[in-house]
């Protein structure tokens, strides 16, 4: 993701809006999850989703 071009980075990789707004891009992944980076709780609230969504999709 470091090495990454400007539009992957910009892309939106996750967007939620249940029960409230979520949206996440490349960026954010990049700047929050690298060393010294501070996970918001924005993108904490966008990873668990996407966890959840897919625990519901394996439980079928």
């Amino acid at each position: 993701m470091i090495g990454c071009g400007e539009n992957i980075l910009k892309k939106k990789w996750f967007k939620h809006y249940h029960p409230i707004l979520a949206v996440g891009s490349g960026q954010d992944l990049k700047d929050e999850l690298t060393p010294g980076g501070e996970l918001t709780l924005n993108l904490w609230r966008c990873i668990q989703r996407m966890l959840s969504e897919k625990e519901i999709m394996y439980r079928g």
